[in-house]
């Protein structure tokens, strides 16, 4: 006991050793790194593009929210879906509902979506907010006792 406390060695005592093991498998996947998960909380269709000149040069996506919502945030990544190619994942500079900087905007409502550089979208091409959502993993093993 005195050589595993030295060199922080964990000694584990179990009777049954289904509880040993069950101990085992649980320590293993604390260890493990998280998955994280897309998860689709709101897509958009664009309708019509908006040239910005000026000052503030940008093109504006014009849209409506087919599902969910469209959220600005940081726990929020932005994908532009053109057929089955995603042709861009990033952030969004601004999100406008009519004159106004909004934060979210629902189903069925419009909106003018403005990115982080140039995406390359076209009329038709779909833009979906995603969240990361974590998964945690478990070792898996089949004993066959």
């Amino acid at each position: 006991d005195l050589w595993a406390e030295q060199k922080n060695v964990v000694l584990l005592f179990h009777k049954v050793i289904y509880r040993l093991l069950s101990q085992i498998k649980d320590e293993l996947s604390s260890r493990l790194p998280s998955l994280y998960e897309d998860v689709i909380v709101g897509e958009a269709i664009i309708l019509q593009m908006f040239r910005l000149t000026g000052r503030r040069k940008a093109v504006v996506a014009g849209c409506r929210v087919k599902q969910g919502s469209l959220i600005l945030g940081h726990n929020h990544q932005f994908k532009i879906v053109r057929g089955d190619d995603v042709i861009y994942e990033g952030t969004v500079a601004s999100l406008k509902r009519h004159q106004d900087d909004v934060a979210v905007v629902k189903k069925e409502m419009e909106c003018g979506v403005t990115f982080d550089g140039d995406p390359g979208f076209r009329e038709g091409d779909k833009i979906q907010c995603v969240a990361k959502e974590k998964q945690e993993r478990t070792v898996e093993w089949d004993l066959e006792f």
